[in-house]
């Protein structure tokens, strides 16, 4: 028995796309985290001058130096790996899909593979709004990204966004900084 269709969304995710969803990899949760312990070394470099005291401020550097760094680079790193994946399984950067939404889950089809994929909802656990899509992240950071354009324009005033947070009880929307 089919179901019914509620969304339907076709995307290519390209370089482009990367680029937009660059600073929603990390969740919020991970990047406080590394705001956190690059503060906390930062506070004790800051004591340490402050004090003379030389190893409570290079034990700060050395806190703080590679959480501030991971910071600004993971989030590069993990998109440069989504692109290398898809280079070596598909031969491409660029990853035809078409999304659909049913009532009891999401799939995905990959035109370029002839692959699909079924989600249930409840894997879903943030979602980013950039200017040109949605982005669904699970809780293992498999991004699921709906093209706005693709939606009419009742769906992208709010309809989408109303049906994902009753479809995802606990999803939550993502920052861009933290």
């Amino acid at each position: 028995m089919e179901q019914y269709e509620y969304f339907k969304s076709e995307i290519t995710f390209s370089q482009d796309t990367y680029k937009e969803l660059k600073m929603y990899i990390l969740s919020s949760k991970m990047k406080r985290l590394f705001i956190f312990f690059a503060m906390s070394g930062l506070f004790a470099i800051i004591m340490g001058l402050y004090r003379r005291e030389y190893a409570v401020a290079l034990v700060g550097a050395m806190i703080c130096l590679p959480y501030a760094v991971a910071y600004v680079k993971q989030p590069k790193e993990l998109m440069k790996h989504l692109m290398d994946r898809n280079i070596e399984t598909i031969g491409s950067i660029e990853l035809p899909q078409l999304v659909s939404f049913f009532d009891d889950k999401i799939k995905i089809y990959g035109a370029k593979t002839g692959s699909t994929i079924y989600l249930a909802y409840d894997v879903i656990e943030r979602y980013a709004e950039t200017k040109s899509t949605y982005s669904l992240f699970t809780k293992t950071n498999l991004i699921v990204v709906v093209n706005k354009l693709a939606l009419i324009q009742e769906q992208r005033d709010g309809e989408f966004i109303k049906f994902l947070r009753y479809k995802c009880r606990n999803i939550k929307l993502e920052s861009k900084y933290f």
